[in-house]
């Protein structure tokens, strides 16, 4: 469970139905909204500071990666996830003040790698490069 940069939020994993999936719901208290709806678990949900994103892992592409959507004032999605890491096996991420995600992997745990959720890859079957992992720009 975590809160809003803005405190009007609260984004948590819950599990319904053997789903596991994000949900968000006003702070002072209210209904909950569903924000993933998918097979694959989905969990750990983290707000960048701006409050306008969330972020989370899910094992929808195999393994587990970072996927991003956007949420609304009103706390809605807004649009698809997008997948905005591509490596072996993420272990979870956290917003930097720029906007990006500091992650380690599983297997390269030397290097801290940094992926941008406004410029994801384009072409979803070519990962990106090393230089493209390493620069948050």
């Amino acid at each position: 469970m975590i809160l809003s940069p803005n405190e009007r939020w609260v984004a948590y994993t819950a599990v319904h139905k053997d789903n596991t999936d994000i949900y968000v719901m006003p702070s002072k208290g209210g209904g909950s909204v569903r924000i993933t709806s998918n097979p694959a678990v989905d969990s750990g949900p983290g707000w960048p500071y701006e409050g306008k994103w969330l972020a989370f892992a899910s094992y929808r592409a195999g393994n587990p990666q970072i996927w991003i959507i956007r949420i609304s004032s009103e706390g809605m999605p807004e649009g698809m996830p997008v997948q905005v890491t591509r490596e072996t096996h993420i272990l979870g991420g956290n917003w930097t003040k720029d906007g990006s995600i500091g992650f380690p992997t599983a297997f390269r745990t030397r290097h801290i790698f940094t992926a941008n959720p406004e410029k994801p890859p384009i072409d979803k079957k070519a990962p990106p490069s090393q230089a493209e992992r390493e620069c948050p720009y």
